[in-house]
């Protein structure tokens, strides 16, 4: 379990400096330490969430909130991304 802690931190590192090099304004959202090893939860100043989807082309991405994933019409948080 310690191993996986480990390999899943250095993993949203990674991402996250990524993010960084790559898109640029980049802000991570949450506790920078308390968190999850897992979980990677990021904003991205100025950058609409399309264009991150093109931009990250071999990332699964899905714009809208997991709440309203089943309905046809927009999600009321029009920034939120999914990321697989």
């Amino acid at each position: 379990m310690s191993k996986e802690h480990d390999r899943f931190w250095e993993w949203t590192e990674q991402m996250f400096s990524q993010f960084e090099s790559e898109i640029g304004d980049v802000q991570r959202n949450g506790h920078p330490i308390q968190r999850l090893p897992h979980n990677l939860n990021v904003s991205f100043a100025g950058v609409e969430s399309r264009g991150l989807i093109v931009k990250l082309k071999d990332v699964a991405i899905a714009t809208g909130s997991a709440c309203t994933s089943a309905k046809t019409e927009p999600s009321h948080v029009d920034s939120c991304l999914r990321v697989w």
